[in-house]
């Protein structure tokens, strides 16, 4: 398993929260980051390396 960072981002591009999660791959970090439904614009990053940017969840 990998550690991701995931940071929330305001609409004024400033990080607001983030935290560390721990997925297989790229596309399970990115899944598990989608099915959270968060409110603000949400980057996961491996290291130095941005895997997704994720807008905000619209409903």
């Amino acid at each position: 398993m990998k550690f991701y960072h995931v940071y929330s981002v305001d609409p004024q591009g400033s990080i607001t929260g983030d935290r560390t999660i721990r997925a297989n791959s790229d596309d399970d970090a990115i899944f598990e980051v989608r099915a959270m439904q968060r409110a603000l614009e949400t980057q996961i990053w491996d290291k130095d390396r941005r895997v997704a940017r994720i807008p905000a969840h619209q409903g």
